[in-house]
């Protein structure tokens, strides 16, 4: 081969690694965003899931409060 095949070829293959590498980096960005996308998902659902609690949460306040005041006036009895 000679000198000038030689670059050719050597030229050929270091923009074929810097390609291979571009590659590389495109599909780590696109396995990142899913990544990103699938987290985001799963945030979403515990912070629905927190809201319903929270709601059921207040939906038994009053409940609570009337059975805490019924037990302090039995232990009260009790004493």
């Amino acid at each position: 081969m000679s000198k000038q095949n030689s670059q050719i070829f050597y030229d050929q293959l270091v923009e074929a690694q810097k390609r291979i590498i571009e590659l590389e980096n495109e599909l780590n960005i696109k396995h990142t965003n899913h990544i990103v996308l699938k987290l985001k998902k799963e945030l979403n659902q515990a912070n629905d899931r927190i809201k319903m609690l929270t709601a059921a949460g207040d939906i038994m306040e009053p409940y609570a409060d009337h059975q805490s005041a019924e037990l302090w006036a039995k232990a009260k009895e009790n004493k």
